[in-house]
């Protein structure tokens, strides 16, 4: 009996871990050291016959990857779920691959793994090893339960004080679900708090009457701060061009962001901190939008992003926030008339080409007023862009970093000169903002980026007679 007690605790309380413990080394992951599920599931395992157990074992460990690598990407635990609906929008081959291969992986595993866990027929040992292991589960909930809410700490030294040694996926994915259909049912919403972005100013003036004809919101997609002092120089040189300053007001700085995408998008449209990716329903604080506010100012507001709507149900969303028009990469292939696609797991229409786009609508808009809001795309990892001559002295090797920074500044300068040859008319303020740091997997990438940081511009139009200052 204890042979066989001590053999489940090594499959499933040491391998997996050890094994989560040792990728953590290289790659983020945002995981307490034991993952007590697989405890929780050996309880009922030796009842079960060998494919059986490897089901669950393989169950376990998807659920175990896709909450431990979610925060990689700034999810949360209900944006990780609401992920896997868009999965099919990505690029089919690259995420077939991918897919098929941890999948072959984490089988093989499972399999290996159910074939050590041997059992016994007598059901009496069975009911004591289930017994010990549910026991085992619950010792390593209430020690967490004691460090984590600090009930130890005069036990402890400083590094081990409040922190959380373990984790149930399943628990966390059960009380995220009871929680939306408790208020679901109650038929309660809760309103996301209030987070101030790059937006700030125009929300805090939007009632002058001196508005920019046009305005254009640009997010530009796993933009972050650099760590490192030559490309944060080389990101602040941008707009700082004696054409520029001619023209514009122009505010450089870094604000907060949080969360992924999504969550980044509606920090700057409606300055909120959305903690989720699927917003699949109206919510009664979309009024305060800042694309609906303008539009009861008689602004014409346009969202493009280069990628299908259906991508996190942004086709929804948007007209909700106040967007009277939507263009998605089929819409921008007719209106740009061409079907060449950019980016390697997120192929759609190329940045530069929108910036182009951008420019002539711009001037073609000689009286009405308009609210573009252009959410980048091409910068998502993984990127293959062409190199870029204004990478800095850092950024001299063909590394995943330099690339990604690459396309950053590729956009740059292409805004940089929209701004000048727009600027003579003093008709037009352009925001420009990253979403979220870079979702580095490697480490060493990772923290080549501020955490939870993003730089933005504020380019305001110098004419007080046309237009108002934004910062």
């Amino acid at each position: 009996m204890n042979l066989l007690f001590f053999r489940y605790i090594f499959l499933l309380l040491v391998v997996p871990n050890i094994i989560f413990f040792v990728a953590k080394q290289f790659i983020y992951l945002y995981r307490p050291i034991v993952n007590i599920d697989y405890l929780v599931i050996g309880v009922f395992l030796s009842w079960l016959p060998v494919w059986a157990k490897a089901i669950c074992l393989a169950c376990v460990a998807i659920i175990d990857v896709l909450i431990s690598v979610g925060p990689t990407f700034h999810f949360s635990v209900e944006s990780v779920l609401s992920s896997l609906k868009s999965v099919g929008a990505l690029d089919s081959g690259y995420v077939f691959l991918i897919l098929l291969g941890a999948l072959i992986s984490i089988s093989i595993c499972a399999f290996i793994g159910a074939k050590f866990l041997s059992t016994t027929r007598n059901p009496r040992k069975k009911i004591y090893l289930s017994i010990m292991l549910c026991g085992l589960s619950f010792l390593i909930f209430q020690i967490d339960n004691l460090i984590s809410l600090g009930k130890v700490d005069k036990y402890l030294p400083d590094t081990l004080r409040g922190i959380n040694i373990a984790t149930s996926p399943f628990g966390r994915i059960a009380a995220t679900k009871y929680t939306a259909l408790k208020a679901q049912k109650e038929n309660t919403s809760t309103t996301p708090a209030r987070m101030e972005g790059a937006t700030k100013s125009l929300f805090h003036q939007i009632d002058s009457p001196d508005l920019p004809e046009n305005i254009v919101l640009v997010i530009m997609e796993s933009l972050g701060v650099p760590t490192d002092i030559d490309q944060r120089e080389v990101l602040a040189s941008y707009f700082s061009k004696e054409d520029i300053q001619k023209w514009y007001t122009v505010e450089h700085g870094v604000i907060e962001s949080y969360g992924s995408t999504v969550p980044g998008e509606l920090r700057e449209l409606c300055e909120r901190r959305v903690p989720t990716i699927n917003i699949d329903k109206r919510q009664e604080w979309m009024p305060e939008c800042l694309p609906n506010i303008l539009k009861e100012k008689k602004y014409t507001t346009t969202a493009i992003h280069g990628f299908p709507g259906s991508f996190f149900e942004r086709q929804l969303w948007y007209p909700w926030v106040g967007f009277d028009h939507l263009l998605f990469v089929r819409s921008l292939r007719q209106e740009l008339k061409s079907d060449v696609l950019c980016g390697k797991l997120f192929p759609g229409t190329c940045d530069g080409a929108i910036v182009d786009w951008l420019s002539n609508k711009l001037d073609e808009n000689n009286s009405s007023k308009h609210f573009y809001y252009w959410l980048t795309l091409n910068a998502h990892l993984p990127v293959a862009p062409p190199k870029t001559s204004k990478t800095g002295k850092s950024c001299e090797r063909d590394d995943i970093y330099c690339l990604h920074m690459g396309m950053h500044h590729l956009v740059l300068k292409k805004l940089e000169s929209l701004a000048i040859d727009v600027g003579s008319n003093s008709r037009t303020a352009f925001i420009i903002v990253g979403d979220h740091p870079p979702p580095f997997a490697r480490l060493d990438m990772r923290n080549r980026f501020q955490p939870n940081t993003v730089p933005y511009w504020i380019l305001s139009p110098v004419n007080p007679q046309d237009s108002m200052i934004l910062n």
